[in-house]
């Protein structure tokens, strides 16, 4: 069955590289709106197009993102980038890119910006690509996407690719925007907000301020109705085995409001969002209750963003970015256990978070004819704090288990310098970065681009990315499963990429490319079995090293090296329609420290690919789109033995009617998982069971007002 929907895939992108050009009279303007944006940011912090980026990217317009119909950056990654996917385990969407995924890591190799400020919280470096990043898609002018680990002028956190998420400008707004929705398992949503515009002094003055609210029930079709407690747990509250079978009501929920602000007076921008995702835990993680509704957790997220761009002459400009960013998680897990509190029914465990981080970043941009340079660096400073308590069920009791603060302090100084020698055009970049706790790291990237004629273009791209330890992987210690390790090192990860992009026409854009990756030092969480295991020297005085025997410890206890091949294409045919297609290929090897064996990463597939059409008409228009994750490994170590899971089909389709009532209304209807396919995906050593559904089939009808 693999090997036929591969050859059909394979076909399909046959046919349709071969499909023939219509007239570039007729086209040219039909489809430049729809291969839209050309030029991307965030690799090189100026501005340039994608033949001239140093990497292979993927850029999404507003355009598309509202005939696609997504709602989250996972829906973009999933249904339209290259080589990136996402696992949802009903917690979070984890991020995979080129194969690379690791348990529980909650996307911290994957850097995410915001108008190119990072948003990867200061504790853990977690990254949200689902609603706990409040920034709805209706806010969005484009979403750039850079693959692999070239996002090196950022510096931590960018292994697996760079999310660069560009904000629409107040120019860009109308006046006056609203939309409701309402769809399957009570899922109800409004996004509302304004723009203004005026001056003063000459200098214009305009900005827009945005509200949403979302609150969905969740499903309940929960696991088949097999025992799935092991020896340790989890329990029912009257102490008997759990046996699976459909969730409770809204034990699935999920709540998240936001706020969205951005003003500009001339040359100085000023921005800021705010918001909470709420999100209930159907599964039993961590041993605790299955399918109880006090199970959830809480990611909120508020950052400030100050920015000056200023240019003296045609050929120096300077840029400089002040930003502040609050971050806090709380997770409130249930246990059917009276070992804390006697005659009680069991408890309540309370992870308290939060993290704030100041940053600011300057930079000056040389621009001459044949060349470019830019110098630039930033300093940031976090602050740490972190509670666990746990509560007595019925409450009246607690029990403080620790209390932690620390402050991490980095800085970092970067150049990159861009020279077009005839046609060709070649590049050198590196960044130094230094944290407080860890030895300074030297990123680097260098490339060359050659375009054999205006319509094929080859890229050569090296360099080399790193990511640092958080503060949960280096010094989180809990007395009861977890000891830091204090001696932790960064994860380095060397990259070389061949690609070519081949536009034979306006209306056909196809991008081939090759790519081998090394991660060293990888930080894994290991279980210790012998004292001599332990690193650190982080056991107290006169404690006895065999007590810690089956502790976890987080430590560069892995090498992963990953090769593969990717490819895209984007076709427009006439009379408003246009497909695209990715499909990418990635062998992922993890090998231990400690052994030469290696083996295959588990959770990581071999195969990834989406495709889509469009359709637009003056009345309506209209969309599909599938995708692909291939099989992989559930998690070593898990009650349930590692097996091989098949391959894996999500969908949607989404409609459009423009004009609906009146010419400043529109009605759209999405439909997610149309087939309702029985996909899967691997859940975390920490769940019970070891799978889940990747969607439910749902429908969602919304109302758009604008003017």
């Amino acid at each position: 069955m693999k090997q036929k929907l591969l050859k059909s895939f394979s076909l399909l992108i046959l046919v349709l590289v071969f499909i023939p050009t219509f007239s570039q009279e007729s086209l040219e303007e039909e489809s430049q709106l729809f291969f839209g944006q050309t030029k991307i940011e965030s690799a090189s912090k100026y501005t340039q197009t994608l033949q001239e980026v140093p990497a292979t990217v993927t850029i999404i317009t507003s355009d598309t993102i509202e005939k696609m119909g997504f709602k989250t950056v996972a829906d973009v990654l999933n249904f339209y980038s290259t080589s990136m996917a996402t696992f949802y385990d009903r917690r979070y969407e984890f991020g995979i890119t080129r194969g690379l995924f690791e348990f529980e890591d909650y996307n911290t190799r994957i850097l995410v910006l915001v108008d190119g400020v990072i948003v990867n919280e200061p504790a853990n470096n977690f990254a949200g690509l689902d609603r706990s990043l409040p920034i709805p898609l209706e806010l969005v002018e484009r979403i750039e996407i850079i693959y692999g680990p070239f996002g090196v002028l950022y510096g931590t956190s960018n292994l697996g690719g760079v999310i660069n998420i560009v904000t629409k400008s107040p120019s860009s707004m109308p006046k006056f925007f609203s939309k409701l929705s309402y769809g399957s398992f009570n899922n109800k949503e409004i996004t509302t907000g304004f723009r203004f515009k005026t001056s003063y002094k000459d200098i214009p003055f305009e900005g827009y301020f945005s509200a949403s609210s979302y609150d969905c029930d969740g499903v309940k079709s929960g696991t088949q109705r097999i025992k799935l407690s092991p020896d340790y747990g989890p329990l029912n509250w009257d102490r008997t085995p759990i046996y699976g079978g459909a969730w409770e009501e809204r034990a699935d929920f999920e709540r998240s409001p936001s706020l969205f602000g951005k003003l500009r007076f001339g040359e100085l921008t000023l921005s800021g969002f705010w918001g909470y995702r709420k999100k209930g835990e159907p599964y039993a993680p961590w041993g605790d209750v299955y399918s109880d509704k006090n199970n959830f957790i809480k990611d909120e997220l508020s950052q400030f963003n100050a920015s000056f761009v200023h240019s003296f002459t045609p050929i120096f400009s300077i840029s400089s970015k002040l930003s502040y960013e609050d971050y806090s998680y709380l997770e409130n897990d249930t246990y059917a256990d009276d070992s804390f509190f006697p005659n009680s029914i069991g408890y309540f465990w309370n992870d308290l978070m939060k993290a704030r981080r100041v940053s600011f970043e300057a930079s000056a941009l040389f621009n001459f004819n044949t060349s470019k340079y830019i110098f630039g660096g930033f300093a940031k400073r976090e602050k740490l704090f972190e509670t666990i308590v746990d509560r007595s069920i019925p409450e009246g009791r607690n029990y403080f288990e620790r209390g932690d603060s620390l402050t991490q302090r980095a800085s970092a100084f970067y150049a990159m310098g861009e020279w077009r020698i005839s046609k060709s055009i070649f590049s050198l970049s590196g960044n130094y970065v230094k944290y407080n706790y860890t030895d300074g790291e030297l990123l680097y990237r260098g490339s060359f681009i050659y375009p054999f004629t205006d319509k094929t273009v080859l890229k050569v791209v090296a360099g080399q990315g790193f990511r640092v330890p958080s503060y949960y992987e280096y010094a989180y210690y809990d007395e009861i499963s977890n000891l830091p390790n204090p001696t932790l090192k960064s994860e380095k990860s060397p990259s070389i990429e061949v690609s070519m992009i081949v536009e034979p026409s306006l209306t056909q854009s196809y991008t081939f490319s090759l790519f081998t990756q090394k991660v060293s030092d990888l930080i894994t969480s290991v279980t210790i079995t012998d004292p001599s295991q332990i690193e650190g020297n982080v056991i107290p005085n006169g404690a006895n090293p065999s007590d810690y025997i089956g502790f976890t410890q987080y430590q560069n206890a892995n090498k992963v090296y990953l090769k593969g091949a990717s490819f895209s294409g984007k076709w427009y045919l006439k009379d408003g329609v246009s497909l695209y297609s990715n499909l990418s290929y990635q062998d992922v090897k993890k090998e231990s420290n400690f052994s030469e064996n290696k083996v295959r990463q588990n959770g990581s597939p071999r195969w990834t690919g989406n495709f889509g059409a469009i359709f637009e008409s003056e009345k309506v228009y209209a969309s599909f789109a599938f995708s692909y994750i291939g099989s992989f490994l559930t998690s070593e170590g898990h009650p349930i033995p590692t097996f091989n899971v098949s391959n894996s089909w999500d969908g949607r389709f989404h409609l459009g009617i423009k004009n609906f009532l009146t010419p400043k209304m529109k009605l759209t209807f999405t439909v997610i998982n149309p087939f309702d396919s029985n996909g899967k995906v691997p859940l975390s050593p920490a769940f019970i069971p070891s799978l889940g559904k990747r969607n439910d089939r749902s429908a969602i009808v919304s109302l758009v007002y604008g003017f």
